[in-house]
């Protein structure tokens, strides 16, 4: 009996050593979303290029959901360590109302503003000319999404951001940029009809590609975080941040993550056919 209990009361010791193998809780990862341009586009008054259904309008401005988001979101949310947020220099009032507008369950009407674990906006932003006039310093050289007054772990917080101008100092690596991003167009076609874009301060794309990687840029961001996600919970080695994961994956052509949020997320190649072969495709 006492030699059982000895065996025991080794084993535990051997658990409780420093560097034995324990079961662990995956740390949380905060992903946090900029809106415009990033979550949503907004659409000028004049289009009439864009589906009057995909249109929201929120205090007076319309706008219409990036592709993927609801795709995006339901996926990221079932990684139980992974909380999501938003972080945009716009009112708070129009954010939380925008946030409403994305459905991730239609039958449950849960929406994306349900599962955010920080909505910030304007009102956080860290003003870097506190006592110049409005509209004196440009708005990008003017404020930073400061990430350190809000999230603990920088070393495992990501910023999905269009402008990288955002990132406070020593937060570089934390954001990851969505790409250029334009005005929204069903086809890359219909941008080359527009007349008059300068004075119209519209944004065009450059080429096909580019239209395309602006049209999926939240599911190819998603297929990257989701990489970067499953390996850090897999692999051992936290001699590397989840920061320095994301970055990696960052590096590899957005064209080859294209591909693979296809395979994640197949009906997203749909997206891409125009609305002719879509509502062929729909109502076949």
């Amino acid at each position: 009996m006492v030699h059982l209990l000895r065996i025991f009361l080794f084993a535990v010791a051997l658990t409780l050593a420093p560097g034995a193998a324990v079961a662990r809780e995956p740390r949380p990862i905060d992903i946090v979303f900029d809106i415009d341009w990033t979550l949503f586009s907004r659409i000028p008054d004049d289009a009439v290029h864009v589906d009057p259904k995909e249109i929201i309008v929120v205090e007076g401005l319309r706008y219409r959901m990036a592709d993927g988001v609801v795709e995006s979101l339901n996926l990221l949310r079932r990684f139980p360590n992974v909380r999501i947020s938003v972080f945009s220099g716009g009112a708070a009032s129009r954010n939380e109302e925008l946030l409403k507008a994305i459905v991730l369950d239609a039958v449950s009407g849960l929406t994306a503003r349900d599962i955010m674990s920080q909505v910030r906006s304007f009102d956080d932003l860290e003003d870097l000319a506190p006592n110049s006039a409005k509209g004196e310093v440009k708005f990008r050289d003017r404020y930073r999404k400061n990430l350190r007054n809000f999230f603990k772990d920088l070393g495992r917080t990501i910023l999905i951001d269009d402008m990288t101008e955002f990132a406070a100092d020593g937060q570089k690596a934390n954001l990851l940029w969505t790409g250029p991003t334009f005005d929204f167009f069903e086809t890359f076609g219909e941008s080359k009809g527009v007349l008059n874009p300068v004075e119209r301060k519209m944004t065009l794309p450059t080429d096909p590609l580019a239209w395309k990687l602006d049209r999926l840029r939240i599911p190819v961001l998603t297929a990257m975080l989701e990489s970067a996600i499953r390996e850090d919970a897999e692999i051992s080695d936290h001699s590397k941040s989840f920061v320095d994961r994301v970055g990696e994956k960052a590096r590899v052509s957005r064209e080859n993550w294209m591909e693979s949020c296809f395979s994640r997320f197949p009906s997203l190649r749909w997206v891409l056919c125009g609305p002719l072969l879509r509502n062929i495709r729909l109502h076949r």
